[in-house]
Order: C-alpha cells, then structure tokens, then sequence
C-alpha cells in the first residue's frame, strides 16, 4: 500500500489501493486530498461532523487537511486514490478556503467512463488519463455539494498546518509551535479544535501516523526506528496512536499488507 508515494509531501503524486473488507478508520487528516469510490456494499464517512451513508456506485472527495473519518460495519469493496495538491492546483485556487457541505457524490456516466475503463485495475494508469478521472470527478462534486467558506486556507490556522507538516517529525508540541508563531498556546487550540474538531496532539498524531504507513508498507524498518523517524516520543506511544488512528498495531497493518489482505498499486508521479 504506497499510501503516500515515494516522495511525501513533494513530489505530485497519485497512488491508488483496494480494500476488500471490514474496517475502521477513525478521525484523522493529512496533506492529501483523497477520492473514494464505493465497488461494493456500503460504507460510512463522517467529514467535519458531518455522516453520510454511501453505497455502490457513491463516491466521496475530501480535501486536503480535511477531518474526516470512514468505516464499513461488513466486509465491502472500495477503491481509494490519493492526489498531491500540486495535482490539482488549478482546483484548489479557484476554491481556496472553501469546501462542500458534504463529501458524498454520485459520479456522471463520463467519469464512471474514465473511472471503470482507465483507472480501476490498471497498475500504471497514464498521467492524461488520471488528470482526465480527477477532474471530471472534482467537477461532478461541486454540481452536487455547494462549497462553504471555512477557515482552512488562511490565516492562523493555515501557518499552524504549514508548521505542524514541516515539523512533525520533531519532539513539538502545542507551547513549541505557539511560541515559533507567535500567538498563544491557548489561541492556537481554539483555533484547531474550532476548524478540525481535533485536538492538537491528535491533529499531529495523525500527520505522522500516515507518514508511518508509508515507512510500515515500503521499508524495512523496524517498528521502533519508524516511531522514533515519525517523531512519536516513545514505541509505546506509537503503538497506542496508530492503533488509535487506523485500528491496526503498526505490526498487524504491516502483516495485513503483505498477507494480500490489500491490494497495492503502484504510485505515478509527474
């Protein structure tokens, strides 16, 4: 599972993956925008406090830094994409600070098109055809999701989010991260907790839980080197925040990889 591609938070970058069974992801966010196509069954996703039911042939679009979550109470089927905001700038800039009231969509006959023809299972998908399947499904989200302002694209809260992903693979915490930007710690969690409905260390837990999912899939580190490179103080609190933020132990979700439990694809650069 190349959950971040080669080169985290650099390099545009999509990567794909299938998941075939039950799971249960808590709320968590990342620098990534994600795409999520239900194959089979149904699946339930919470954006911003908000709970939508999906079924087959549903998709879903979260922003990047977007606080979401999503589960399955059976086993179903889904295809997941990631997409570096570089890949989408065009988007981003003309919908800065804004997002949709909700994340589910029902994708039109031409991205389904592009979708099932050029993207779902094909291992090396060409770069004109996934610009093509993001766009056409960014399109179809902004006919059926009204865009809202919030407070994510600026101000305060953008300097916060551009530190903590600089940063997180250091020993910060709330009081560091104020004092660098000059407001106070109190402020600052206000300011997170108002936007994300995360507390900062959760916040900053899941940046560096899903870089470690990158390290558990495609290197051979050991659990402890990856804590520590992650920036989690101890192995122990490792294991309880990952565990926490993907309901696997680092030990389990890399078994799970490899026992083909998911089905990995590779990541495409440009």
């Amino acid at each position: 599972m190349r959950i971040m591609g080669s080169n985290f938070g650099n390099t545009p970058v999509f990567t794909h993956q299938i998941h075939n069974k039950k799971y249960r992801v808590s709320a968590h966010i990342h620098q990534y925008a994600e795409l999520v196509f239900v194959l089979e069954g149904e699946m339930r996703i919470v954006t911003d406090g908000v709970e939508q039911r999906l079924r087959a042939g549903d998709a879903a679009f979260f922003f990047p830094f977007q606080t979401h979550l999503f589960g399955s109470s059976e086993v179903n089927k889904i295809a997941m994409y990631l997409f570096s905001p570089s890949a989408m700038i065009d988007f981003l800039h003309a919908h800065e600070g804004k997002v949709g009231e909700g994340a589910k969509f029902r994708p039109s006959e031409a991205t389904d098109t592009v979708f099932k023809n050029h993207i779902l299972g094909i291992d090396e998908p060409s770069v004109y055809h996934i610009k093509a399947f993001l766009y056409l499904a960014l399109n179809d989200y902004i006919e059926q999701n009204p865009l809202r302002e919030t407070l994510s694209g600026t101000g305060v809260v953008a300097k916060v989010i551009e530190y903590m992903n600089a940063h997180f693979k250091e020993q910060i915490t709330l009081t560091t991260v104020a004092q660098a930007l000059g407001y106070s710690a109190n402020y600052l969690s206000h300011c997170i907790t108002r936007l994300y409905g995360l507390n900062f260390c959760t916040a900053l837990a899941s940046l560096r839980s899903e870089y470690a999912r990158k390290l558990l899939t495609q290197t051979e580190k050991s659990i402890t080197e990856i804590a520590y490179e992650c920036g989690f103080g101890s192995q122990r609190s490792f294991l309880r925040q990952f565990k926490s933020s993907t309901s696997f132990t680092p030990t389990t979700y890399r078994r799970r990889f490899f026992t083909g439990y998911v089905e990995p694809h590779k990541s495409v650069s440009w």
